[in-house]
């Protein structure tokens, strides 16, 4: 059966076969060969809380978090997955199952006070999530690039100092659409929603922002009465 290699699950597989011939009647002796699959990472970003509301107290720097996802079918191996770009983290060594999220954080104590979440905290990154927006790139344990994309204060006002976060609609889309507005909406709720599914549905946003787009409707994403700008 195929099994992950150690260190790279769900990158490269390892898959061992036997066999024998037979010849003029008479069977050849097993014969095992080992064959390397590859096998392209699933792992996604799926949310930004790059701006957070100025907390009760402290620096709202220190709750922002980025939120990954395992998209795939088997369980993911993170040792080895990095994030560059405004902000740097190396993932340590730790299992993430099929359609489990977790978070990256920039301070882990203030994350806890601040979220009522039990997702997993990996770690804090260093640097920090730019309030303008920047380039983030998250790589595979062999350098090759996962996700490669920069994201916009302007896209959406509410989640530059008003609670929300981004959230992406679809996460199985092709990387490129990273870079897009349209597959980034604000979450349902204020402080987001790390490490669970964003409630709302994301076909629901796309015809909404398709409405803003063509001018014929205007959003009331911070929930205050009032469309948004």
């Amino acid at each position: 059966a195929a099994q992950p290699h150690a260190g790279h699950a769900a990158l490269v597989l390892l898959e061992q076969r036997v066999a024998r011939l037979i010849d003029q009647g008479e069977w050849s002796a097993l014969t095992a060969a080992t064959f390397v699959q590859a096998d392209r990472p699933r792992l996604r970003i799926t949310e930004l809380m790059y701006h957070p509301a100025d907390p009760a107290q402290g620096d709202a720097a220190d709750v922002e978090f980025l939120e990954v996802a395992n998209l795939g079918q088997r369980s993911l191996e993170l040792g080895g997955f990095r994030l560059t770009g405004g902000i740097q983290f190396d993932f340590p060594d730790a299992t993430l199952a099929p359609a489990e999220h977790v978070v990256v954080v920039s301070d882990q104590a203030e994350y806890l006070a601040h979220y009522d979440s039990d997702a997993r905290v990996m770690g804090q990154y260093n640097g920090q999530l730019s309030n303008g927006g920047e380039s983030i790139r998250l790589a595979a344990p062999l350098g090759e690039t996962v996700l490669d994309f920069q994201y916009d204060d302007g896209w959406y006002p509410v989640t530059d100092g008003d609670g929300y976060s981004l959230v992406i609609v679809d996460p199985s889309a092709d990387p490129a659409a990273w870079n897009l507005k349209s597959n980034w909406r604000p979450s349902d709720r204020p402080a987001g929603s790390p490490g669970l599914a964003d409630p709302m549905d994301a076909r629901v946003i796309d015809q909404v922002a398709a409405e803003i787009a063509n001018g014929q409707a205007r959003a009331d994403f911070n929930g205050d009465g009032q469309a948004d700008q």
